[in-house]
Order: C-alpha cells, then sequence, then structure tokens
C-alpha cells in the first residue's frame, strides 16, 4: 500500500488522508469539540472550558498523531503548564493576602512625610522586608494615584 502513496503530492497525501475513514473521525472529533468550546453550559465549568480547549489544542485532526500515546505526549505540556501554575498559586496565596492586608490598612492612613516611613509603618504590619514594604507602597500609591480624580 505504500507504494501507492510514493508518487503523490503533499496535497494529494493530505486529501487521500483526511477523506479515510480515519480521517472523517479526527475531522468529526475536532468539530464536536470546537461546537463544545463554544457551548455556555460547558463554559459555565472552568475544569470542562480547560479540557475542551486542551483537546482541541491537541488537534485529533493532526495526522501525526497515530496512537494514543502520541496524543498523550501532546497533551503533556498543557498539563504540565497547569499543575505548575496551581503550585506557584498556592506558593504565593499567603503573600496575596498580606499584600491586600497592606493595602487595605494603607487605605485607612494619612499620608506619610516619605516612602521610607511609609514601607517602616508597612513591615510593622506584616512580617515582610523592608524592600517589599516599600515596593508595595509605592505599588499601592499608584493605584490609588490612577483611581482618584
Amino acid at each position: 500500500m505504500d507504494d501507492d502513496l510514493d508518487g503523490l503530492s503533499n496535497t494529494e497525501l493530505w486529501l487521500k488522508w483526511i477523506n479515510s475513514p480515519e480521517g472523517k473521525a479526527r475531522e468529526k472529533i475536532n468539530e464536536v469539540l470546537t461546537n463544545l468550546s463554544l457551548d455556555p453550559e460547558i463554559n459555565e465549568s472552568p475544569i470542562c472550558a480547560e479540557f475542551v480547549k486542551l483537546m482541541l489544542k491537541m488537534s485529533p485532526a493532526d495526522s501525526e498523531a497515530e496512537t494514543i500515546f502520541d496524543l498523550v505526549h501532546l497533551l503533556t505540556p498543557y498539563f504540565n503548564k497547569r499543575q505548575a501554575k496551581s503550585g506557584a498559586n498556592a506558593l504565593h496565596a499567603e503573600n496575596r493576602s498580606m499584600k491586600a492586608d497592606v493595602f487595605t490598612w494603607l487605605d485607612s492612613q494619612p499620608k506619610f512625610k516619605s516612602d521610607e516611613a511609609a514601607a517602616r509603618a508597612v513591615i510593622k504590619q506584616q512580617p515582610i522586608a523592608h524592600g517589599t514594604g516599600r515596593a508595595w507602597y509605592k505599588e499601592w500609591k499608584k493605584m490609588r494615584s490612577a483611581s482618584t480624580p
């Protein structure tokens, strides 16, 4: 059968594959996944929506994936990225919470004489380094000045 394919151009090979039962089945899967990605009920669940997007990125219509192992190999980077993001979010959750507390506290404080005075006051509120306190104060000050007329 491979001898039948030797003389065909890339376009002819693609058309032959896409019209084969395997190609048609994969194209149907791609079509169903595309429709699912637009479904409002699917998009109400972040996990389901992400799963459908991952499956589309995997591209079941791709003729390069010949086995289930090829498909899993295509998905692995996306799962690794998701796991890394989840770990980073957990690692930084306490830091983000402390920063939000500092911003709330700063909202209720009078003006400071300097950024250094503000940083000294901030580090008394949370167990953070002086440089972090100064950076958070400067960030809060920028946000506040941008939101006030």
